[in-house]
């Protein structure tokens, strides 16, 4: 990263990091008195807050303490352990360090200072914790990510610190290159496999239709119903069709012609194995007037072929991307709307207002303009002024005025809306069907290859969702599922092979035990995320690195309404890009940094396609700059969510 790029992006990262203060009981941390006030009183800096606090020890106005936390009382009490620090102070806190067990040399005394400095709190334990890490690892890297530990106030462990620093040390690109070096490391058709090979795909790989067989045969052994019924959910198979005979259907495609030769084993250079047979026997027995070359003369046993692979795109296409909260809200806008329309007696000033309330709430998150997105030609504009209309009539409804249109006229509008609605819904596939539904996509474009912005979008919603990040919060919901991710079947690569390919899969999971560890910081008001992806998934040389800052919506989730983003790219022809996007009432100003001279004649010619994208996707752009470099002052003051906090009363 080139040092005004790294000026840029690091100084926002590092507003990003800054955890909000937890002065906990026994933390110690540095403060220095910036005034003294009337009635035993001061005004104390302290961990980036000012505070206000009772005196009960004398302070000098100007002075810096070392103050240890007593949270045991009311108000908060703070102790001074020492006078703090400056030339030919370090004997107080050498002692205080002495007391405590902690070994004061030239190492940790450089490592508290940095905390003193900084302002950070620390715990006498932590700090014992932070050496022992320190005396095992090597000074410079170490120390870095002790630093981090602290100041981010993760715990103090050896397995926290062996995550961030292999985050720091190693890219996830480089790893997934490493990963796939010498053969493929997990069984095709796993999630794993789909994942690493639609990151970086392998010189030979199998056709559509004999990867869809290898992991449907994996899922009939199984017994699992997912596939079968997302197939159905895309139009693959006829409604009326019972999982007996599909299962039926995945066996006879499996074994192949009437010569009985596996098209699995032609696809993958790999025999059926002796018990995957026996099952075939047990589940779909074959003999006398039920022979193999009867069964295959009825020709009745296609299950997934290349011409399905376009209508697994158009389910994975047709998603709105919404939260459960709105689709359940759509619902409900059709059924309410469905009742005002059809309902014999008319209808309730409660049905009307609840109709109004419900599309105002998805009008303003975007919902019918995502809807619209997904329509084209006539229906799409048709579409977008039947929601304009839509609440003109519903209010003459309320005041028992006649409309601007006829009631048949009316009636048909709604009719229209209804109809699109009803048909939106039913492409949404369940919460639960997500993962599958972009591993099939992720398969499909063997047969059928995606746009480049649609295949971005696919990348980056499979490494979010089969990479494992999310395994721990599935454990601890309590939640079965058989879903094997990239992340558990990295554990069982390190524990069934040796060498590199061992030493890079232990890496790789490092990496995203880190990328969990420092992904999400949550405040009162406000929350901010982290996210890494392979450079690859963007036709980047480095790995992408993407800064999210929001306020919390009312049920604690990531405002889509105002948000802070922040994208840095290493790309193949711009080279280092730092995007910066607001996000205000939907309105989306966009800021490019970079140092091509071409861009900004390039960014005009693309720029009503970017305010198409964005209006489809709900927003509308309200600016587009292009600017060369940007100096770390800019940089930090471009946040603007960063509040400073306010202060509390503290007895010291």
């Amino acid at each position: 990263m080139s040092s005004i790029m790294d000026n840029l992006f690091q100084s926002i990262q590092k507003i990003h990091k800054q955890a909000p203060l937890s002065l906990n009981n026994g933390k110690v941390i540095n403060g220095r008195v910036i005034d003294l006030l009337p009635g035993n009183r001061a005004v104390v800096d302290i961990g980036r807050k000012q505070i206000n606090t009772r005196l009960e020890t004398s302070l000098t106005k100007g002075g810096r303490y070392l103050f240890q936390v007593d949270a045991r009382t009311t108000p908060v009490r703070l102790k001074v352990v020492s006078e703090q620090t400056g030339a030919g102070k370090d004997t107080p806190l050498q002692t205080w360090m002495n007391e405590r067990g902690i070994k004061t040399n030239r190492q940790t005394m450089a490592l508290i200072k940095t905390l003193l400095n900084k302002q950070i709190p620390f715990t006498p334990q932590e700090l014992r914790q932070a050496v022992t890490i320190l005396q095992n690892g090597k000074s410079g890297p170490a120390m870095s990510v002790i630093e981090d530990m602290f100041e981010k106030q993760l715990p103090i462990r050896t397995p926290v610190f062996q995550a961030l620093a292999a985050g720091k040390q190693h890219q996830l690109s480089e790893l997934f290159r490493a990963l796939g070096e010498g053969g493929a490391p997990f069984s095709p058709g796993s999630r794993a496999s789909l994942l690493v090979n639609s990151i970086m795909p392998p010189a030979a790989d199998a056709s559509f239709e004999k990867a869809a067989q290898v992991k449907l045969l994996q899922e009939v052994q199984s017994n699992s119903r997912q596939s079968f019924q997302l197939f159905k959910q895309a139009g693959i198979l006829p409604e009326t069709e019972t999982y007996a005979q599909f299962k039926k259907k995945v066996l006879l495609s499996v074994m192949g012609g009437p010569d009985g030769k596996s098209t699995i084993a032609s696809g993958t250079g790999k025999q059926i194995s002796p018990h995957i047979v026996s099952d075939m026997n047990r589940l779909l027995p074959i003999s006398g007037k039920n022979s193999l070359s009867a069964v295959h003369a009825s020709g009745n046993h296609e299950v997934v072929s290349g011409k399905n692979a376009g209508k697994i795109q158009e389910l994975f296409n047709g998603q709105l991307h919404v939260s459960s909260k709105q689709f359940q809200q759509m619902k409900g806008w059709k059924e309410q709307l469905n009742k005002i329309v059809h309902s014999e007696e008319p209808p309730s000033r409660a049905l009307l207002e609840a109709f109004v309330t419900n599309h105002r709430k998805l009008e303003t998150a975007g919902v019918f303009q995502k809807v619209t997105g997904k329509l084209s030609g006539e229906e799409e504009s048709s579409f977008r002024r039947i929601i304009q209309q839509i609440p003109r009539e519903v209010a003459n409804l309320l005041e028992k005025r006649p409309g601007s249109v006829s009631e048949q006229c009316r009636s048909s509008v709604m009719n229209e809306a209804i109809r699109t609605v009803e048909r939106s819904v039913s492409r949404q596939v369940p919460p639960h069907f997500a993962k599958l539904l972009s591993e099939w996509t992720i398969l499909s474009q063997k047969e059928l290859p995606l746009p480049l912005q649609e295949r971005i979008l696919l990348q980056m919603k499979a490494f979010q969702q089969l990479s494992g990040m999310d395994d721990e919060a599935t454990l601890n919901q309590s939640r079965n599922t058989s879903d094997i991710s990239l992340k558990s079947s990295l554990v069982r690569l390190i524990t069934e092979s040796g060498g590199q390919r061992a030493e890079t899969a232990r890496n790789l999971l490092q990496m995203f035990n880190s990328m969990q560890l420092t992904s999400l910081q949550d405040s009162a008001l406000s929350l901010q995320l982290t996210l890494q992806f392979p450079g690859q998934l963007l036709g980047a040389r480095e790995d992408a690195h993407v800064l999210l800052e929001s306020e919390k919506t009312e049920t604690g989730a990531i405002s889509p309404d105002n948000c802070h983003i922040l994208f840095y790219l290493d790309l193949q022809s711009l080279n280092e890009t730092v995007i910066d996007m607001q996000v205000q009432n939907r309105k989306v100003y966009v800021t490019v940094y970079n140092g091509e001279e071409a861009l900004p004649r390039i960014a005009e010619e693309l720029k009503n396609d970017l305010k198409e994208g964005m209006d489809k996707a709900g927003y509308s752009l309200g600016d587009l700059q292009i600017k060369q470099d940007r100096g770390q002052n800019d940089a930090a003051e471009s946040n603007s969510f960063h509040k400073k906090e306010k202060g509390v009363d503290f007895r010291i």
